[in-house]
């Protein structure tokens, strides 16, 4: 599971590239509500990260974490 652990920072650097939360779900290809759900649940897919942290040009560390990986 991903795990969002500064969400204050992630805003500011979408607000800083332009955006708003509803302006970058888009830019990123996703709902908006998945930009929503990111922020109020703060769980995150793997896909949806990576797409954060490619579009911002940031360390996946720099706002998330990888949490409970469960053996295959």
């Amino acid at each position: 599971m991903i795990e969002l652990t500064d969400g204050k920072k992630l805003y500011e650097l979408i607000l800083m590239s332009g955006n708003n939360k509803s302006d970058f779900a888009k830019k990123i290809d996703v709902t908006p509500a998945t930009i929503t759900y990111v922020f109020k649940n703060k769980r995150v897919t793997p896909r949806v990260a990576k797409l954060i942290v490619d579009e911002l040009d940031i360390n996946f560390n720099d706002v998330f974490k990888v949490k409970e990986l469960k053996e295959a």
